[in-house]
């Protein structure tokens, strides 16, 4: 998923749902849907209409540092793009 931006491609991201759970004053459970769309279009306005959609499910555990919420543990799955629509 990291090499979806670095294919050369126009590539869009779109968050479909997130879901934040705070577990404790420290923890928190992370869950987000993010649809990736990407296109050999050569101009913005073309990008839309010569997209090739896929989506991801990353769910991931953070916990708060002094200063900043850092992620701790994650992992990605495909999502099927048209159940989301």
């Amino acid at each position: 998923m990291a090499g979806q931006p670095l294919r050369g491609d126009w590539v869009r991201v779109m968050t479909a749902n997130v879901d934040v759970t705070v577990t404790s004053p420290t923890t928190a459970d992370f869950r987000g849907i993010y649809l990736f769309g990407r296109s050999r279009a050569k101009t913005l306005k073309d990008l839309a209409k010569e997209s090739t959609v896929s989506a991801y499910e990353i769910t991931a555990a953070v916990e708060l540092e002094p200063d900043e919420w850092r992620f701790v543990s994650a992992s990605w799955q495909q999502a099927d793009p048209p159940s989301l629509l």
